[in-house]
């Protein structure tokens, strides 16, 4: 009898260590430093934003026009305003466009139908449209980052700053 309740006392021990789940592990190839290439890129785009904002800033300041900083981080003036409703999400417009360099130097010039809030433009022009009127027009001041980005397209190189003048029409 005594060696009956050893045997089940000893099985019950084994059954509670042998089900207890397994602590997880830090994978073997991961340290706890950081990668100093990927935080000096990181550091890079920091300063190059940094750069972008205080070159628009100065572009304002001397502009003689009056802009207002919008909460993504590009400036921004409406030129021609209208009574209308302002575009609502998913709404279809006719958009257009044309970007040119700090300097007035025409990069791009399009015109083409677009909803509004579906990413189908520049994160600059796509996040500025819900604030707009059917047959608005308005100039935009926008970091590289809002903008074209890293990579740039087309005319338009990496890095670039941009004044882009916009006008919303009815899509027909």
């Amino acid at each position: 009898m005594r060696k009956l309740i050893y045997i089940l006392t000893l099985a019950g021990c084994l059954l509670c260590v042998a089900c207890q789940r397994t602590k997880p592990q830090a994978p073997a190839n991961r340290t706890g430093t950081s990668d100093s290439a990927q935080l000096a890129m990181v550091f890079f785009y920091q300063r190059m934003a940094e750069e972008a904002d205080r070159s628009l800033a100065q572009t304002v300041q001397t502009a003689g026009q009056p802009y207002t900083l919008h909460n993504t981080g590009f400036w921004y003036r409406i030129t021609h305003r209208t009574e209308q409703p302002h575009l609502q999400k998913g709404q279809q417009v006719a958009l257009c466009m044309k970007v040119y360099t700090l300097q007035d130097t025409l990069l791009l010039d399009t015109q083409e139908s677009i909803e509004v809030e579906k990413r189908q433009t520049v994160k600059a022009v796509d996040s500025f449209l819900p604030e707009m009127r059917m047959d608005e027009s308005a100039v935009l001041l926008v970091p590289w980052y809002c903008a074209y980005g890293q990579t740039g397209t087309g005319e338009i190189p990496p890095y670039e700053n941009v004044k882009i003048k916009i006008e919303v029409k009815h899509n027909y």
